[in-house]
């Protein structure tokens, strides 16, 4: 670099080819030592986190609006791992894998800490999907015995 007279890297390795043994093919370089930071003792490491590429706007769009519709918005801060769940599915599937993170938080469990093994344990309990969202629909859908223990489903 013309401002400080170093290089920004520096040759670590060159490695020969398989095919040609005489011809280098492979280098191996590092950024020179002079512009790596120093880790102080004690002090707060912060990293800005990336920006991601809008994928699936549509499916997003969609998550995001039932997420807010459940009253839950404050998971679409991790929108893309629900993206990467959901974004093979339907939006009646997805509604009632969300309505289920719904019914999790109402049952005193809180908020997931693994968001990502919930939604694909949601997602494979959901396959009754329509019959759950006609329910849900009609307003029977608490009378549905999912996710209760048995001594209190006896008692219906």
């Amino acid at each position: 670099l013309p401002c400080t007279g170093n290089p920004l890297f520096k040759i670590c390795k060159m490695q020969k080819g398989v095919k040609h043994t005489k011809r280098y093919t492979t280098l191996y370089l590092s950024i020179h030592s002079d512009f790596l930071c120093t880790k102080e003792a004690g002090e707060e490491q912060h990293r800005d986190p990336f920006t991601p590429k809008a994928t699936y706007a549509r499916k997003a769009k969609f998550i995001e609006s039932v997420l807010q519709e459940m009253n839950i918005g404050e998971l679409s801060a991790d929108m893309n791992k629900f993206i990467h769940v959901l974004k093979h599915t339907c939006h009646r599937q997805i509604r009632s894998v969300i309505r289920g993170l719904r019914d999790m938080i109402d049952r005193k469990e809180g908020y997931p800490t693994k968001i990502v093994y919930t939604l694909k344990k949601l997602l494979h309990q959901t396959s009754q999907y329509q019959i759950l969202d006609a329910a849900a629909k009609e307003g029977i859908y608490p009378l549905i015995a999912q996710h209760i223990p048995k001594e209190r489903n006896s008692d219906r």
